[in-house]
């Protein structure tokens, strides 16, 4: 199966070929269905996570299934194939578009990556659907990355319509998704810890998690729903204070966050969260290692950076594309023919009326850094297939980018000063990565290949 529908008209040498084969492993790599075969199994009456984590099956009557993110629907159908008819029902939600459709779990579809009404009607769905819970029920929640928008409910003083506005400007002004989520969890009826608290407590709960977050901190990851949260109404104000965009929040935001600084925040009873185990089963390391081992069959050397990788993404470029030319020029760290793989997530600072999103406006960086280094290429992608507000996941690049594109009258810095990469890209042919959604998600996929006669 190719996971990148472009691939053909993209891979117009054989170094492009070799990053884009790559790419396809990742993603491959990264399929949730595979995941939750690899990490649950059911053995002697027992369900059994990771090989370490057990359930005993005679401890429930019944096992149940909710979940959101960009993977749930996969992750569900996954679970499935496991457990069969031991699940009695479930519901999922998961962007629009998702062709994956289980049988005994409902998939809803929302919207990505701005919260709607109908992804609060959703959320009210899979709140009803737990309401005849008991102490003898166990839940298994399955969040993916994405699960902060699709799973939303305003706390009581708090419009949607001002949770969609808040959203827009955090997502617009640079703040990293761990800050992003901070503030979400203020205003949000059923993140940091409250879906578990108030929805699904007092039964058992299994959370199983694919993450897309620097670090897999579990608070962050789709918000937290059933991880108890240690940030603060502090913190969140002085998060839209850093960058600069408190004044313009809607005021029912504002309001409730003050006076969760006046009361003090309400935080849950740690005892209830007892009852609950937090699982990532999947993550961006994992994908990256595979994307390596994959490099390595093909006779590459191949080293992995990091799985950290953050920052503004133009700024990431310049140091992304420095490490490629250093092992160009001086096999550091790495010595040609190579493969230089990261992962992470980058942000982008919105000032430009333009189309992008962090994997491309990143490439562009790094092409504008290597330009003129014969031999090498570029790509980084995400992994659930969207990239900011455009239909392309990302885009490659290589050593002749820059100079092909301004003999066609494309200059990178001005494209770069409008957030207009899209257009750049999509005006120079044969860089734009096109996917579709995968229905998974472990942050961005950066892979660089290196080839150098000496």
């Amino acid at each position: 199966m190719t996971f990148i529908k472009n691939f053909h008209e993209l891979a117009s040498d054989e170094n492009k070929r070799i990053v884009l084969t790559l790419l396809e492993e990742g993603v491959k790599a990264s399929d949730p269905i595979e995941v939750i075969k690899n990490s649950v199994n059911v053995y002697d009456g027992k369900v059994i996570v990771k090989g370490i984590e057990k359930f005993d099956l005679k401890n429930f009557h019944r096992i149940i299934v909710i979940g959101a993110g960009k993977a749930a629907a996969k992750m569900a159908l996954g679970l499935e194939y496991i457990l069969g008819d031991m699940i009695s029902g479930g519901i999922v939600t998961a962007p629009k578009g998702v062709k994956t459709k289980p049988k005994r779990i409902k998939v809803l579809e929302g919207d990505h990556p701005i919260p709607s009404n109908r992804n609060v009607e959703n959320t009210e769905k899979i709140i009803e659907f737990l309401k005849d819970r008991d102490e003898r029920d166990l839940v298994i929640v399955l969040i993916s990355g994405g699960g902060s928008s699709l799973l939303t409910i305003p706390e009581n003083d708090v419009r949607i319509e001002d949770i969609i506005e808040t959203n827009k400007l955090l997502l617009k002004c640079g703040a990293n998704i761990k800050e992003i989520n901070t503030v979400r969890k203020q205003i949000c009826g059923v993140k940091g810890g409250k879906l578990f608290a108030k929805y699904i407590y007092p039964s058992r709960a299994l959370t199983l998690i694919i993450s897309d977050v620097i670090g897999d901190d579990i608070e962050v990851i789709a918000s937290g729903p059933t991880a108890p949260n240690k940030s603060t109404a502090k913190e969140a104000k002085e998060i839209l204070e850093r960058y600069g965009i408190w004044n313009e929040v809607p005021i029912s935001v504002k309001k409730h966050i003050e006076n969760a600084m006046m009361k003090g925040d309400k935080n849950f009873n740690m005892e209830v969260f007892n009852k609950v185990r937090n699982i990532v089963i999947s993550n961006n390391m994992q994908t990256l290692k595979a994307i390596n081992e994959k490099a390595v069959k093909m006779g590459y050397n191949s080293i992995i950076i990091s799985s950290r990788i953050q920052g503004e993404a133009r700024e990431i470029g310049k140091v992304i594309g420095g490490i490629l030319i250093e092992a160009h020029e001086n096999g550091i760290p790495v010595k040609p023919p190579a493969t230089i793989i990261a992962g992470g997530e980058t942000t982008v600072t919105v000032k430009g009326e333009g189309i992008g999103g962090r994997n491309q406006e990143l490439a562009l960086s790094v092409a504008k850094t290597i330009s003129g280094y014969k031999g090498i290429t570029f790509a980084s992608m995400g992994s659930d297939g969207i990239d900011g507000n455009t239909d392309a996941a990302g885009a490659i690049i290589d050593w002749e980018t820059i100079n092909r594109a301004r003999s066609m009258g494309l200059n990178e810095d001005e494209y770069l000063r409008r957030n207009d990469t899209y257009n750049y890209f999509k005006k120079l042919g044969g860089s734009l990565i096109i996917t579709g959604i995968t229905e998974t998600n472990v942050n961005d996929l950066m892979i660089g290949f290196v080839k150098r006669d000496y």
